[in-house]
């Protein structure tokens, strides 16, 4: 099979977002614009969600990557902690806590 990706024909990227609250909703807009801005075959669809206890259950409390129906999330509620870039990239490492927001973790 062969599926050919164009702007006519993009990869579609679900993110879920709780639309009701601001700054989820303003960080979804910008990730939309940031990589449909770069990447002309992508296509990001934000999924609203009116509750954002329905954002919590869908994202923050599946046990992996496979238990999502979306493609990337913001629901982690994680920030650095401290000034040094291992900060970001053992979230990214294997068993990091990020991968599973990324449909990673199985």
């Amino acid at each position: 099979i062969v599926i050919n990706i164009s702007a006519e024909n993009p990869v579609q990227i679900d993110l879920m977002t709780p639309v009701t609250v601001t700054s989820f909703n303003n960080q979804s807009m910008a990730y939309q614009q940031i990589i449909e801005g770069n990447l002309e075959q992508v296509k990001v669809n934000i999924v609203a969600l009116s509750n954002p206890n329905d954002w919590l259950y869908t994202c923050y409390n599946a046990s992996t990557g496979k238990d999502c129906n979306y493609d990337f999330d913001n629901s982690t509620l994680w920030s650095p902690d401290y000034g040094d870039p291992s900060t970001y990239l053992g979230t990214f490492a294997p068993g990091g806590y990020m991968l599973k927001g990324l449909g990673l973790v199985y």
